[in-house]
């Protein structure tokens, strides 16, 4: 994976040179929106070396951006530009702040993202069904992976409030007390039978695997939770809020 990171940089900083600014500015959109296919997760497990890639491709394609040449540019370019600029810096500081040691924010935060990402799935044949048995599958390592961050997170004083906390807390309370047919990670399929193993996993490995995340918030994460509601109140919460 490092390797291809390499190559990517570097062909990048090759075409800034040799392609027009039209040319390049393209490039470096193409660049941001596949920067994470190569990964070969099914959940976003960001990983130290996974995160670490990601910073070092994005301080690459802000240095070309901040170096290109505007004069060639349309106005429609120069507002891409812009964003893109924005975004990427907004990118670079939540990779610098460590904001994936607090996943969890009021609307649910990662938990809500699984929630999005099972909703916008569709089964239209074997190969898309048996992938997604594999997402539900590789849940638990999810959750376990999610774990580990937020353990970090408090330990350097980044830690979302007990009112985030209870929210979500609540969030799996609705999820383990709805029947497996009527939940969101059933509603994807039709077939009678897809629906019996899906029912099957989330039996024996989805609810098991959200119960024991919902353990390690009521046991553990709440416990060390800080009370005062709002990032500013984090360790070094006033700056991240004021970038």
């Amino acid at each position: 994976m490092r390797f291809i990171f390499v190559i990517l940089i570097s062909s990048l900083a090759y075409l800034a040179l040799a392609q027009d600014a039209s040319s390049t500015l393209s490039s470096i959109i193409d660049a941001y929106e596949n920067r994470n296919e190569e990964r070969e997760e099914i959940w976003p497990m960001n990983s130290d070396r996974d995160l670490e890639n990601e910073q070092t491709l994005l301080d690459s394609l802000n240095q070309i951006l901040v170096g290109m040449e505007m004069d060639s540019l349309s106005d429609a370019e120069l507002i891409n530009k812009e964003m893109l600029e924005l975004i990427i810096g907004d990118r670079l500081y939540h990779l610098n702040f460590e904001s994936h040691t607090f996943p969890l924010n009021a609307e649910g935060g990662f938990l809500a993202g699984i929630i999005y990402r099972i909703r916008s799935t569709r089964i239209n044949n074997n190969k898309a069904f048996e992938k997604y048995i594999q997402r539900l599958k590789a849940l638990p390592k999810y959750f376990d992976q999610r774990k580990k961050q937020m353990r970090l997170g408090q330990s350097q004083g980044k830690s979302s409030p007990k009112l985030v906390v209870n929210n979500c807390i609540n969030l799996i309370d609705q999820f383990l007390n709805t029947d497996v047919g009527k939940t969101f990670f059933d509603n994807v399929a039709s077939e009678p039978e897809q629906k019996r193993e899906i029912a099957k996993v989330l039996i024996e490995e989805v609810r098991p695997a959200y119960q024991d995340f919902q353990n390690f918030l009521t046991k553990e994460y709440l416990y060390n939770a800080p009370e005062a509601i709002g990032i500013s109140e984090i360790r070094d919460g006033k700056a991240f809020y004021e970038q």
